[in-house]
């Protein structure tokens, strides 16, 4: 909206002087300032409201569509209370516009107008490039964030957690399964070709997000938990960097065993973690060694202290790892296998990677919806430089006649009528560049983990700016540049 009011006031102001005319003959019958001033407020309002219904069909046709984009549920009802709204709207928009421009053409002196003085000084000449300025510094700020939050969300995918997330599958068991078959459907899935490893759960990665506290050597340690079997460990390729993991083979370690992180064993604070205890449900375990941190939750925040417990009696989810290039025959065996010990409840499972993407769903719609802004707010910026470039052309006409009977070529014209137009983009790249990495840098403390902002990206959307509006402004001087001077000058 501040683009579009810039492109208005920019246009109103360049198009004064086409209505010197109609200004001076109200003047001279007796028109006052305050009535021209309401006059071309009125105009702006009444553009602001045909406006604003364009706007309400074209919002009602898109909306179902950006919502499904955005992942959100929104519907536009015209109410009484939405239409009345939309009156204050209006008339603050159309005030907002318009009041500039109403004020200087009201200004005008008659004398002036008649005697063909400048009516644009230049101090109404700085404040447009001024304003234009600002409309590319805003594009280049957008489309150089679009590059680092999808630099950021590809780094975030990309990034190695710590442990092997790729080809495994998780589903929650229904209670069929649970109460007493998880092990005959883990020899039934073993039994499938492409079946690698079985193993349960009480939670998966990716959906821990319950912090347990309990007193450690007199002071109260935070944690997050996960009940396991001992097949989790290899599934997985838990990595051990002290102790031993604890086995199936050793009957004590059944209900009894723990182990935790690097970033536990800092929380817990003890010289010696295999002394320390914690509760579970029916007693205590005993910690028998310590894992190297992985990353578990979303990398918006630091790997906090996991504790995982021996309790394959606790596990509500199974997780399947899965080898072969093409997984869908061994998921249509492991439904079958399913719908034998639990009729009735479907097989409904997750890639686990695919899961812990999603955790990043709203930064890369963040990212998208950005690009979007972009696009639009280059769109915008383009239009009102067209046709402000239009209407220098247009004014500076018979400046190009002359320049073209005293020798000059067409290109030479082009790069005159060029020249304000890359300084400009110079100063909005100038202005952009700290702005956008202020905004940026600032979104970058939100993760913990988190790429560079480098150069190339202000360098860029610096140069996409820069191509699509000179390659577009080109085309229009040049047409312009390529008249006969003949037709500037004939009536001079």
């Amino acid at each position: 909206m501040l683009l579009s009011i810039v492109n208005y006031i920019n246009l109103s102001v360049a198009k004064a002087a086409t209505r010197e005319k109609e200004i001076a003959i109200q003047k001279v019958s007796g028109a006052s300032r305050r009535s021209l001033t309401v006059q071309f407020l009125t105009e702006t309002t009444l553009i602001s409201f045909f406006a604003a219904i364009t706007g309400l069909i074209i919002a009602w046709i898109l909306l179902p569509g950006f919502s499904r984009f955005m992942n959100v549920n929104r519907s536009l009802g015209f109410s009484a209370f939405i239409l009345l709204m939309i009156i204050p709207g209006v008339l603050l928009l159309g005030f907002v516009t318009g009041i500039y421009p109403a004020f200087m053409m009201s200004s005008h002196k008659i004398t002036d107008i008649f005697t063909k003085r400048s009516l644009h000084g230049n101090r109404g000449l700085f404040l447009r490039y001024i304003l234009i300025v600002f409309q590319f510094s805003v594009s280049m700020i957008l489309i150089s964030s679009t590059f680092l939050i999808n630099k950021q969300v590809s780094f975030l995918k990309n990034k190695d957690p710590g442990i092997r997330t790729e080809k495994v599958i998780y589903a929650k068991l229904p209670f069929q399964i649970m109460r007493g078959s998880k092990e005959i459907f883990r020899d039934k899935v073993l039994e499938l070709p492409d079946v690698q490893n079985v193993s349960f759960s009480s939670i998966v990665f990716g959906k821990i997000e319950n912090l347990n506290s309990q007193e450690i050597n007199g002071r109260v340690a935070s944690f997050a938990s996960i009940w396991v079997d001992a097949e989790f460990i290899d599934l997985y390729d838990l990595r051990l960097s002290r102790g031993r993991f604890f086995s199936k083979d050793f009957s004590s370690d059944v209900n009894t065993t723990a182990l935790i992180n690097e970033s536990a064993l800092k929380e817990f604070d003890s010289e010696d973690p295999f002394r320390i205890r914690i509760r579970v449900p029916g007693g205590e375990a005993k910690v028998v060694g310590i894992i190297r941190d992985f990353n578990f939750k979303s990398l918006h925040s630091r790997i906090e202290p996991l504790v995982i417990v021996f309790l394959p009696g606790q596990a509500g989810y199974v997780n399947i790892r899965i080898a072969g290039y093409d997984p869908r025959l061994t998921l249509n065996e492991i439904g079958k296998i399913w719908n034998d010990l639990a009729p009735g409840f479907p097989f409904s499972y997750q890639y686990l990677d695919s899961s812990l993407e999603k955790l990043y769903g709203n930064d890369e719609r963040m990212g998208n919806a950005i690009m979007y802004f972009s696009l639009i707010a280059i769109l915008i910026a383009t239009i009102g430089i067209l046709s402000l470039s239009l209407l220098i052309c247009e004014k500076r006409i018979k400046e190009m006649g002359i320049h073209k009977i005293n020798g000059a070529t067409s290109w030479n014209l082009l790069l005159l009528m060029n020249k304000d137009f890359m300084l400009i983009l110079l100063a909005a790249f100038v202005i952009a560049c700290p702005v956008s990495w202020y905004a940026m840098h600032n979104w970058l403390e939100r993760f913990a983990y988190k790429t560079s902002i480098g150069i190339w990206i202000y360098l860029a959307s610096g140069f996409l700016v820069f191509m699509v509006t000179l390659t577009m402004v080109s085309w229009q001087n040049w047409r312009f540049a390529k008249r006969n001077p003949v037709d500037a000058l004939r009536y001079e």
